[in-house]
């Protein structure tokens, strides 16, 4: 066998080979498709789940190439609003807005027919955004793009979750919106409601596309969804919903008579006042419209505390009672109230008493006469005489003892005997003379919890439900009046429209 020979079957070989390996990446690639479809199909039954789990489904199509590339930036956007990590899933939205290969793949109608719950692209960015606002508190914006990734994943759940899914919600919200002047998010939720005509959505589309033309916005290019996508598809442009309901017919002026040649005289104005005599006349009809929009306007049922207030006419939820800090005792009296607690006491009623006290030192003298003196004669150089004994000796009485005479600076008292009495010192003790009652008080606070109604909100246009804890009114918002045209206008729930008949008349020259 020649090295040529040899060369030329290596070749066919590898060939076979690298066909082979092509082979098997699309085996796995539709594989790993049928479970992605699989676990958006049946994603409330936890059998499946178990058996098709998203990160493992995932992993398959990362581990597939560039081959997978779409797929996986696709399954991995739904595990990160999984695991609630919205930043990242936001990039990844990003990647997918700008792989047109892939979202054209999707939009297939054989791909479709066999995985139908893998939705398009524009459906899966909607859900994104839905869930973005609906992480965000914007209840609104998260109700608008739930709506309009037309029913993927589990945007149906979500919805009635948020409260949201009716007809009427979704035309009152679409009638907030055109009111506030957000025209082109308006004129989308009136496209998907004009899809199955609903009330007056089809003139609602027209009129919000008459003024994005004005506004120098194509309405078309606004036009987002599955709807959209495959008209775009087939007839490279996105058309608005037909709508089956008749056009509105042209008003042309009606003559009342023949019209006179125009050369013999001419037309009036158009007036209201209808032309006295035999004039010859025309009459038409004229329209004018204003919006209306529904408003909205709630109160909360919320708890309120009083303290010692009866709120008459709330529902009592509960009460207790709250004691303050006793006050020092006092000798004025207190009473005892429905917010005031007393306690009482009984006390002795003292007064101070003066009392004398007298000293002396008694001793006896080598005479063997008593003596008395006002210090000791042993420590003091008052007195000469030999003392043989003596000791001191004290005396306390209530009234004073009256002062006799003095010797050498010491006051002499009762008697300038042997038994005077020293030292003078007054004192008080304390003497009880009765009792009497003491008082102290503390606070009392019966604290109450209601359930009231606050205040009515403010009127606004965006839609609110009522619940056991929030009712809510509405009110029709008049728009301003039109100026009177000749082209007619049908009214609606939306809209309101007058008309008046107009009259000229011809005059002769």
């Amino acid at each position: 066998m020649t090295k040529k020979i040899l060369a030329l079957l290596m070749a066919v070989l590898l060939a076979l080979g690298s066909l082979s390996a092509f082979a098997a990446i699309d085996e796995k690639l539709a594989e790993a498709i049928s479970e992605l479809n699989m676990y958006l199909t049946y994603y409330q039954d936890e059998k499946t789940i178990k058996e098709y789990p998203l990160d493992k489904i995932t992993e398959k199509f990362a581990s597939l190439g560039n081959a997978a590339k779409g797929f996986y930036h696709y399954a991995n956007i739904l595990l990160l609003l999984e695991r609630g990590d919205y930043r990242v899933a936001s990039k990844y939205k990003k990647m997918l807005e700008n792989n047109t290969d892939f979202s054209e793949q999707l939009n297939d109608k054989e791909f479709k027919e066999k995985y139908a719950a893998i939705k398009g692209v524009q459906e899966l960015l909607y859900y994104v955004d839905a869930r973005i606002a609906e992480n965000n508190g914007d209840t609104a914006e998260a109700e608008t793009n739930y709506m309009l990734s037309g029913g993927f994943f589990d945007s149906a759940e979500r919805l009635v979750a948020l409260g949201g899914g009716s007809s009427d919600e979704i035309y009152g919200r679409a009638t907030g919106l055109f009111m506030d002047g957000k025209y082109e998010d308006a004129y989308l939720l009136f496209y998907e409601l004009a899809k199955f005509n609903y009330d007056d959505s089809v003139d609602m589309l027209e009129i919000c596309g008459e003024i994005l033309i004005d506004k120098g916005i194509d309405p078309k290019q606004l036009i987002k969804g599955s709807a959209a996508q495959e008209d775009s598809t087939q007839n490279d442009t996105a058309e608005e919903p037909t709508p089956t309901k008749k056009p509105a017919p042209t008003n042309k002026p009606t003559p009342t008579s023949k019209p006179a040649d125009k050369k013999s005289g001419h037309w009036s104005s158009w007036s209201t006042e209808k032309p006295s005599g035999n004039a010859k006349t025309e009459t038409k009809t004229q329209y004018r419209s204003r919006n209306i929009a529904t408003q909205y306007r709630y109160r909360t049922l919320k708890q309120q505390t009083t303290r010692n207030q009866e709120l008459k006419g709330a529902d009592l939820v509960s009460s207790s009672i709250e004691y303050g800090s006793w006050s020092a005792w006092s000798d004025n009296k207190v009473s005892k109230t429905d917010t005031r607690d007393v306690e009482t006491r009984k006390v002795d009623v003292t007064e101070q008493v003066k009392q004398y006290s007298y000293s002396r030192f008694r001793y006896i003298n080598t005479q063997k006469n008593w003596n008395s003196a006002p210090v000791d004669p042993r420590e003091s150089n008052l007195l000469n005489n030999y003392l043989r004994s003596g000791e001191w000796q004290y005396t306390t009485v209530d009234s004073p003892k009256k002062a006799v005479s003095s010797w050498k600076g010491y006051t002499i008292y009762e008697s300038n005997s042997s038994n005077a009495w020293w030292n003078e010192k007054i004192t008080y003790k304390t003497v009880v003379t009765g009792s009497k009652t003491q008082y102290r008080y503390r606070s009392i606070t019966l604290v109450r919890v209601y359930e009231v109604w606050s205040e009515w909100s403010e009127w606004q246009n965006k839609s609110v439900s009522a619940s056991s804890t929030r009712k809510v009114e509405t009110r029709k918002n008049y728009g301003e009046w039109s100026k009177w045209s000749d082209n007619a206008v049908t009214s609606s729930s939306a809209k309101q429209v007058e008309t008046r008949t107009v009259y000229r008349y011809w005059i002769a020259d």
